[in-house]
């Protein structure tokens, strides 16, 4: 994201009097919600678990699992959601340290080996610097390592890089669900509901939809796949259709338990209806 929407952000968390991470989140929200067609999302998000102030220097593995909830309908303005999604998040981190395990076994939820319980997609949001560590003459570095396997169906990281002023980020996601092609149209929809929430945030999101839409490529395209030139002006469907089963004449097109009804019979009783 460049650093004209990246200051836009900071300006809007600060009048909204929100962090960057709610910020954020609430625009990984709004995909979700535009992209499943739900206004019930439910979110996981990892929390460093170091409440204490004896464990903030010790070695170890705290983090715990937060679940977020929250209702981006589509008729609230954005600044009405972002409000709402604020005040959700400082209550669920209120009880962070309560153990995601023991949530899960008091919801009762039935555990799944192909499925994580509760939610399937998550966000991270990271601030801290990024800096080399020195210690005895030693240097260390960070090291990127490929797993091969996703954790959740898809998971959005944003970070800040704060020497080039810019949030950087990737969605990590699972293959067997998605296509890369799939998820490049999702970062570019995030930076687009980007711009238009800071351009517009008292618009409402099905506004802010419609707004970020005309300068994406609409879903139904995308689905359709390539676009056929049949070379055939003024033809309609019905007659591409009439066309097509005059060489299908013998295969069956209804069935009922009695008569059958070939296509070829259809098409004529279907003429003569339609010249009635």
């Amino acid at each position: 994201m460049n650093r004209s929407v990246t200051q836009n952000l900071h300006e809007l968390a600060s009048s909204s009097e929100a962090s960057m991470y709610m910020v954020m989140l609430s625009v990984w929200n709004l995909l979700l919600a535009r992209r499943s067609g739900q206004q019930d999302i439910v979110v996981g998000t990892p929390v460093a678990g170091r409440m204490q102030e004896e464990w903030k220097k010790t070695v170890g593995m705290f983090v715990n699992m937060i679940a977020m909830r929250n209702f981006p309908t589509f008729d609230r303005t954005y600044t009405d959601f972002l409000r709402e999604l604020k005040q959700h998040t400082l209550d669920a981190f209120a009880y962070q340290e309560y153990p995601f395990n023991e949530l899960v076994a008091q919801l009762g939820v039935t555990r799944e080996l192909n499925r994580n319980p509760v939610f399937d997609v998550c966000f991270d949001y990271q601030n801290m610097d990024l800096h080399g560590l020195e210690l005895h003459g030693l240097q260390f570095s960070s090291f990127p390592v490929e797993t091969g396997t996703s954790t959740y169906d898809l998971l959005m990281t944003c970070q800040e890089n704060r020497e080039k002023q810019v949030i950087e980020g990737y969605i990590e996601y699972s293959l067997d669900l998605f296509h890369r092609d799939t998820v490049e149209g999702m970062m570019q929809e995030f930076i687009g509901l980007c711009q238009e929430v800071v351009q517009q945030p008292n618009l409402s999101l099905s506004e802010l939809f419609e707004r970020n839409e005309r300068s994406h490529e609409h879903p139904v395209h995308r689905l359709a796949g390539p676009r056929l030139d049949y070379n055939s002006a003024g033809v309609c469907i019905g007659c591409l259709s009439c066309r097509q089963n005059t060489h299908q004449t013998r295969k069956l097109s209804l069935y009922h338990p009695e008569p059958l009804l070939p296509t070829g019979s259809l098409m004529k009783k279907l003429i003569r209806w339609l010249g009635s």
